[in-house]
């Protein structure tokens, strides 16, 4: 037997929050990365920030991922 329409609904409201507040996290971290482009001009200043910027990417997808797998366990 599956879940009712209104726990469905539930779990995806949730889904959706759980989603933005690792999409913020991860926005947070991506703009430090740009900041630092800006501060330090030199060729390690760049690859830092690229390096952030991938971190802060990185966490907006596998934090969204994690968020639909937390939810569909709960």
């Amino acid at each position: 037997m599956g879940i009712s329409w209104g726990e469905a609904y539930k779990k995806a409201i949730l889904t959706i929050i759980y989603a933005i507040i690792w999409w913020i996290i991860g926005l947070v971290i991506l703009f430090v990365g740009v900041i630092v482009a800006f501060q330090m001009s030199n060729a390690i200043g760049v690859l830092l920030s690229m390096i952030i910027s991938l971190v802060g990417i990185v966490i907006m997808a596998l934090g969204f991922l994690a968020s639909i797998f937390k939810v569909a366990a709960d």
